[in-house]
């Protein structure tokens, strides 16, 4: 956030798909981090930052955004390979990989529930942009400095890194804990 990543990112999405499909975009988004065996509470974590950017550009209330990331997540979750997925695929005796292209369907109907339920709801409630700040926080305290020319590949090379990071444990059978790929 204090990078300017996330602003960057929050930038292309809107510029990429329109303010119309921002809340699919986000949904997305946690649908795929999570989809590479990021637990779903990980995931909204790591995708909330630019999801309360691209709120705060669409004007997408709080609940809508926070709907569309962990439905997004919990439909990744049903194609990822996780505990639930492996039992089932060691109970009927059936390669990991059967078992993950038989959830991609409804994965994807899961999916497409989320974005029309969170684009109901962003007719309603408070908009991010609304909330006034009770306190201002000074930059130079934090010891951070914000960035304004960052460009989309310095934004986006991050969480890219930790994509394939975390994508090494299905496509490779290497373990690397999400507590080491995600700071």
């Amino acid at each position: 956030v204090k990078t300017g990543s996330a602003a960057k990112i929050a930038d292309a999405i809107v510029a990429g798909v329109g303010l119309r499909f921002a809340l699919a975009a986000v949904a997305l988004a946690t649908m795929i981090v999570t989809a590479v065996g990021v637990f779903v509470d990980i995931a909204v974590i790591t995708v909330a930052p630019v999801a309360l950017a691209v709120g705060k550009k669409a004007d997408i209330p709080v609940p809508a955004l926070l709907l569309a990331m962990v439905g997004g997540g919990k439909a990744g979750n049903v194609i990822s390979p996780n505990p639930n997925t492996i039992a089932v695929a060691e109970a009927f005796k059936l390669d990991l990989t059967t078992v993950i292209a038989a959830n991609i369907v409804p994965a994807v109907c899961a999916l497409g529930v989320t974005i029309l339920l969170s684009s109901w709801l962003a007719r309603r409630g408070v908009v991010v942009g609304s909330c006034s700040r009770t306190e201002e926080v000074d930059d130079s305290t934090v010891g951070l400095r914000l960035t304004t020319t960052t460009n989309l590949f310095q934004a986006v090379l991050g969480p890219l890194v930790v994509v394939g990071l975390l994508s090494l444990r299905p496509l490779c059978g290497i373990t690397i804990d999400p507590l080491i790929a995600l700071p």
